[in-house]
C-alpha cells in the first residue's frame, strides 16, 4: 500500500492548505504529513509554487476576515446612527432616565462589537493576521517539517529538455501539463512530474501523489464526474519511466488513510473540512483585486511606520534588512503591483540590490525621510 510503503509527494495546494485550515485542522494536517516520515518528498517545483502562491492564500483568507469585520463595523455604525435618535425619543416618551436609553443602545452595540472582536481573535488564531507575511508561525512549522525533504531543481540541460517536452504536451494534449495553458509558466506541472519520476526511479518505491485540486483534468481520472484517482496515462508512464506504481489521492483521502494506516492523530472534522474547502484555484481569483490591500497589510505605510522604522534602524523582508530610505524606494512601485508574481519579482530584485550593499552598518542620518 503506497500510504505505508511508498514515496509520498505533496502538491503545493496541500502545503498551502496549512493556511486555509482552521488551527485544529492545520495541526491534524501536519500530524498526517509528519507520520509519513522519511518517505515524504517535495519536488523543487512544488516548493517554488508554494512560495509563489503563499501570499495569495494569506491575502485570500485575510481578505475574507477583513470583509466580514468591515461589514459588521458598517452595520454597527448604521445601527447606531438609526437607533440613537429613536431610543432617545422612546426614553423621553415613557419618561425613562437618559442613562436607560444609553444602556439599551449600548447593549445592542456591545453585541456587535463583541462579534467584531471575536472575528479578530479568530483571524489572529488562524495565523493570518495583518503581519502574517512578516511573522509566520505556519511557515516556520512547515519549514521544520520539510527540512531535508525538498528536491533540487533539474540541471540546466535537463530543464531545457523538460520545457521542450512540456510545450509538446501542451500542444498535443498529453498529460500532465496541458491544463497549464495560460499560466505564467505552462511548464510547471510537467517539471513537477519530471522531478518526481526521477526521484521515484532512484528510490524504487511506489509513488503516491496527494492533491486537493480535483479539477486537474490532466492529472485526475474523473469518469462521469467522480474522482477515481490518477489518469491511466500517468500510471502507465510512471511504470514505464520509473518502474513504479503510481497512485493519486485527494487531501481528504490522504488524511483518512493517514489516520487509519499511519495512526496519525486526525479528526473526522478535519477530513470533512478538506472536502468542503473551495478549489485552490479560487485563491488567485479572490486576491487579484485586493492585492494592494495585501501590500498595505504586509508593508508598513510611510505615514504610520516611519518613526518606528527609524527608531528600529531597519525593516525585514524575508531575511534581507531594509533601511527606511530603501523601504520608501520600494513603496512607490509596490503601489502599482498588479499580482503576486510581480510582487515576488519586485522583492527578489530588491533583495539582490540590498545584498550588493553593506547593510550591516547602522542607518545614516540621511535615511530619515523627514531629514
Amino acid at each position: 500500500m503506497a500510504i505505508t510503503s511508498g514515496m509520498v509527494v505533496l502538491d503545493a495546494n496541500v502545503l498551502l492548505d496549512a493556511y486555509r485550515f482552521t488551527p485544529d485542522s492545520r495541526a491534524d494536517l501536519l500530524n498526517a504529513i509528519r507520520a509519513v516520515g522519511e518517505r515524504l518528498w517535495i519536488p523543487h517545483q512544488v516548493a517554488l509554487e508554494f512560495h509563489k502562491n503563499r501570499a495569495d492564500v494569506i491575502a485570500s483568507h485575510g481578505g475574507s476576515y477583513k470583509e466580514a469585520i468591515e461589514a459588521i463595523s458598517r452595520f454597527k455604525a448604521d445601527v447606531e446612527k438609526e437607533l440613537k435618535p429613536k431610543v432617545a425619543n422612546f426614553v423621553k416618551r415613557v419618561a425613562l432616565p437618559e442613562r436607560a436609553g444609553e444602556s439599551i443602545l449600548g447593549k445592542v452595540l456591545d453585541g456587535l462589537g463583541a462579534a467584531i472582536a471575536q472575528l479578530e481573535q479568530l483571524r489572529d488564531r488562524h495565523g493570518i493576521g495583518a503581519d502574517a507575511m512578516r511573522r509566520d508561525p505556519i511557515y516556520e512549522q512547515l519549514e521544520k517539517l520539510l527540512d531535508g525533504k525538498v528536491g533540487a531543481p533539474l540541471a540546466d540541460a535537463d530543464e531545457k529538455a523538460a520545457r521542450t517536452e512540456a510545450a509538446r504536451r501542451v500542444k498535443e494534449k498529453v498529460p500532465p501539463g496541458f491544463g497549464d495553458v495560460g499560466k505564467s509558466d505552462p511548464a510547471g506541472d510537467y517539471l513537477l512530474w519530471r522531478q518526481t519520476l526521477n526521484e521515484a526511479r532512484d528510490r524504487q518505491l511506489p509513488l503516491l501523489f496527494v492533491t486537493r485540486d480535483t479539477t486537474k483534468d490532466d492529472w485526475v481520472w474523473r469518469p462521469s464526474g467522480r474522482t477515481l484517482g490518477a489518469l491511466p496515462d500517468l500510471v502507465a508512464e510512471a511504470k514505464r519511466e520509473a518502474g513504479v506504481d503510481f497512485v493519486l489521492l485527494t487531501t481528504q483521502s490522504f488524511l483518512h488513510h493517514a489516520r487509519t494506516s499511519l495512526k496519525a492523530d486526525v479528526s473526522e472534522d478535519t477530513i470533512q473540512q478538506a472536502a468542503e474547502l473551495p478549489p485552490p484555484s479560487e485563491d488567485a481569483r479572490q486576491t487579484r483585486k485586493p492585492i494592494q490591500q495585501t501590500l498595505r497589510a504586509t508593508l508598513p505605510t510611510p505615514d504610520e511606520e516611519w518613526a518606528r522604522l527609524i527608531e528600529a534602524g531597519r525593516y525585514f523582508v524575508d531575511t534581507s534588512p531594509i533601511t527606511a530610505i530603501q523601504l520608501r524606494e520600494l513603496w512607490e512601485p509596490a503601489q502599482q503591483v498588479a499580482d503576486v508574481e510581480e510582487l515576488n519579482r519586485l522583492l527578489l530584485d530588491l533583495r539582490q540590490r540590498l545584498r550588493a550593499r553593506n547593510l550591516r552598518q547602522p542607518p545614516q542620518p540621511e535615511d530619515d525621510p523627514k531629514a
